[in-house]
């Protein structure tokens, strides 16, 4: 997740990085606390859905008393779900979570000739944006071909109108993120 302070406790992306962690850590481990694990996952899923999604669409973050945010943070986006294998691409609570995030509902997301999302920290769009709907399946990287990056390396975020650095050159988060979605889309599976 980000590490910009949220407005209510419980984030959905937290939630389900903790459900996607644990998974996988009980395929590594023993049958009795395997089984324990998966249904420790399946009550984390079942928590998120019931508590992290309204009006249709997956929240940011909670109190769990009625009070929550529709927010996303390219840093820790929601939009990764499909690649976590949380929830399905085509599934409507994804869709309509897709729908807000380019929608103009969202304050944070950047149109201009390298439209993408920002968030509460920098109001202009960060490469993980990017890597991020490459790894969902839901962009390819025509955008990023088109930026005028120094040899490939990512910046932190770029200027919607220029596609030139702003915050974080050669910024090693974003870099690392990006060749993780260029594994992916190439052939490589989970990096």
């Amino acid at each position: 997740s980000s590490d910009d302070p949220v407005k209510y406790e419980y984030v959905t992306f937290n939630n389900v990085i903790f459900w996607y962690s644990l998974k996988e850590f009980a395929k590594a481990i023993e049958d009795g606390v395997k089984n324990s694990l998966l249904d420790l996952c399946e009550r984390i899923r079942k928590d998120v859905m019931e508590n992290m999604v309204k009006e249709g669409r997956f929240i940011y973050s909670t109190d769990l008393k009625g009070n929550y945010d529709f927010y996303d943070d390219p840093t820790g986006s929601i939009l990764l779900f499909p690649y976590l294998g949380f929830i399905e691409i085509d599934s409507d609570i994804f869709r309509r979570t897709l729908e807000w995030v380019f929608s103009p509902e969202n304050p944070y997301f950047i149109k201009g000739k390298y439209p993408g999302e920002g968030n509460r920290h920098v109001r202009h769009p960060w490469l993980h944006f990017y890597s991020t709907l490459i790894l969902s399946g839901i962009d390819n990287d025509d955008m990023i071909r088109r930026m005028p990056l120094d040899r490939l390396l990512m910046c932190e975020t770029i200027d919607e109108n220029t596609g030139k650095c702003l915050t974080g050159i050669h910024f090693p988060g974003s870099s690392g993120f990006f060749i993780q979605s260029m594994l992916k889309k190439y052939g490589h599976g989970k990096a």
